[in-house]
């Protein structure tokens, strides 16, 4: 519908803590997150992928899923900075 329209697609995905550490996350996960980045990367769709960025931890949340304010703040550049590269 996107592409119909024009629109270019952008898939986020976050850094949760839940997975902070190798060998941490579902033994499916990874295989999943690689068939979907080969999906999107076939059909136009941008991705940026901050699920490993070590530049954010556990110091930037307030739980293991939301940012405090720095960690936004540290979110924001790089995200702005992506997003800038991807649409130009």
């Amino acid at each position: 519908m996107t592409r119909e329209r024009g629109v270019q697609l952008i898939l986020v995905q976050m850094r949760i803590m839940r997975f902070d550490t190798p060998g941490s996350e579902p033994p499916l996960l990874r295989p999943y997150n690689d068939a979907l980045t080969a999906y999107l990367a076939a059909n136009g769709v941008i991705y940026l992928d901050y699920s490993r960025v070590t530049s954010l931890t556990w110091d930037h949340y307030s739980d293991g899923l939301h940012m405090n304010e720095a960690g936004k703040a540290i979110f924001t550049d790089m995200f702005a900075e992506d997003l800038l590269e991807n649409i130009k």
